[in-house]
């Protein structure tokens, strides 16, 4: 079987008929291509080698040649020296030079044929690398075929996902406003408040992302929820059921002991908005008059700030917790790294 006409489709073909599919078609022909390719090497060499020790052969039939010559020149110079006189001998000579150039002339053209059969091996040679590169190029097609289904795939996977999410999200929400709705009935049923004085009672509005600050809201919704006697335990359900966004995103991805407990979800909410120590040192650092806010305003804001960034770290108001504070806040200045 001729190899070099052994082409990647008959390899397909052969790796289909043998029940191969995917990756492991891919390795069986790259594996069949590659045997038939050291297989033509193989014998590329053989025959390189062939040449090469017929090129030895002709060259030393050179030397054997020059060798003969060399000495016919001696025989001439010494014949012409002591039969200077004798045409015949003069003659026969010539007659052997003359043979020896048709000789000569039968030579180059055996080493015009040698040079054109390499120059044919080494056309041969490069028609090869094409075949061979060709193959690659669609190897490498395959590859990326195989490379686009695989992502289209998790697309599509990831796709569905997200949807279960946003479902997930959704079922979340409406349960949350649901027992919200559930607590406040009972509530008021304890409280014995009529419904009109349930409707004409104020609602806090939802946390809004773009003008509310966090820990302001939660004082607030605390505030709130104590002026109405509600119980602390249904605190985190109140909360949930105002939160809107990235904040109730947040808070869909909490486990359900933490999204329970109004302390912890507290926490949570102020760490992932970075409402922690270091928060408020950063905006104590970096706090500016707003537009329209009054040099009293500013300076409640600033003292604000100080005492929550004193509570979140655990420290008390007195002069050497906040020398200690304002050491560590000017020693982070000085290396340029966290506290």
């Amino acid at each position: 079987m001729n190899t070099s006409n052994f082409d990647m489709e008959e390899f397909i073909k052969l790796g289909r008929d043998l029940g191969l599919e995917g990756d492991q078609l891919l390795q069986f022909t790259e594996k069949r291509q590659a045997e038939a390719f050291e297989r033509e090497e193989r014998n590329k060499d053989r025959g390189l080698k062939r040449l090469e020790l017929e090129a030895e052969a002709f060259e030393h039939e050179e030397r054997n040649k020059d060798r003969g010559l060399k000495r016919l020149e001696l025989e001439a110079e010494a014949f012409e020296h002591e039969e200077r006189n004798k045409d015949r001998g003069l003659k026969r000579l010539e007659l052997e030079a003359e043979a020896f150039e048709h000789e000569e002339r039968n030579k180059d053209r055996g080493l015009k044929r040698l040079e054109l059969e390499a120059e044919a091996f080494e056309h041969e040679e490069r028609n090869k690398d094409r075949g061979f590169k060709w193959f690659e190029l669609e190897a490498e097609a395959f590859k990326r075929g195989e490379r686009n289904k695989d992502r289209e795939l998790k697309r599509i996977e990831l796709a569905a996902e997200q949807e279960h999410f946003k479902e997930a999200d959704k079922r979340r929400a409406h349960e949350l406003e649901m027992k919200s709705l559930e607590l406040s009935a009972a509530e008021t049923k304890d409280l014995g408040s009529s419904a009109d004085e349930a409707a004409r009672a104020p609602k806090l509005p939802s946390f809004n992302e773009n003008s509310d600050e966090m820990d302001a809201y939660l004082e607030r919704s605390e505030r709130f929820s104590k002026d109405n006697n509600w119980q602390e335990a249904a605190w985190a359900v109140r909360l949930s059921a105002l939160l809107t966004g990235n904040s109730l995103e947040f808070f869909s991805r909490l486990p359900k002991e933490e999204a329970d407990d109004h302390r912890e979800l507290k926490l949570a909410l102020l760490r992932h908005y970075d409402y922690t120590d270091d928060g408020y040192r950063r905006k104590l650092r970096n706090c500016k008059p707003e537009e329209g806010e009054t040099r009293d305003l500013f300076i409640e804001r600033i003292k604000s700030y100080l005492e929550k960034c004193l509570a979140t770290a655990g420290l008390n108001e007195d002069y050497a917790d906040i020398q200690d504070l304002i050491q560590k806040e000017r020693l982070s200045q000085r290396i340029n790294c966290p506290p």
